[in-house]
């Protein structure tokens, strides 16, 4: 499976998925294991995920459903696969991995963390560079972004201004990269 598929896996299920089911897992597989008190174990997920104490109490205490970034950073802490907190697994009680490896990509968590991390610090001239060489200016050609990606004509145009601060999802520039045949790693978008 290409970096591209499996990134367009895990943002497509964490997208179906409920918060609930995501902190139920979190509570079950990693504050579960921490042997401290409530408030240090929050300061163990602040540590794993870099945020501020204010979203990790948000994301435990308010009906607000953490980044998938940051589950990423959780998963791979724990040494987890991300997809066991997708799913609801209140009745099992063997290895998560063994359960989840065969069907869903252990690297999931890691090969998107490192999208993430890039798409963030590349400029978007670069990018758009990139994506002119494999998606050259012709008539038709936002239309065409337009369909493959299921964006809206105007999304596809401030992605290739220059002077907007837009820039294409992660999950728009892997489907492009599957399109033109390649996958994320090799699409050269970022450098």
């Amino acid at each position: 499976m290409k970096d591209a598929e499996k990134i367009i896996l895990l943002i497509d299920t964490f997208d179906k998925t409920d918060r609930q089911t995501v902190m139920d897992n979190i509570n079950r597989y990693i504050m579960g294991k921490i042997d401290t008190t409530r408030m240090e174990k929050y300061d163990v997920i602040e540590l794993i995920t870099g945020k501020s104490h204010g979203f990790v109490l948000s994301w435990f205490n308010a009906d607000i459903k953490l980044p998938l970034v940051d589950l990423c950073k959780i998963a791979i802490a724990a040494d987890i696969n991300v997809f066991a907190f997708l799913f609801d697994n209140s009745g099992f009680a063997g290895d998560i991995n063994q359960k989840y490896d065969p069907d869903y990509p252990h690297d999931c968590a890691d090969v998107y963390r490192r999208a993430f991390k890039i798409h963030r610090e590349t400029d978007k001239s670069i990018v758009v560079n990139n994506l002119n060489t494999y998606y050259p200016l012709h008539k038709g050609r936002n239309q065409d972004i337009s369909k493959m990606t299921n964006s809206t004509l105007y999304a596809v145009k401030a992605w290739f201004n220059r002077g907007f601060r837009a820039r294409a999802p992660i999950k728009v520039l892997c489907v492009l990269a599957l399109k033109a045949e390649k996958d994320i790693d090799y699409f050269d978008l970022f450098n």
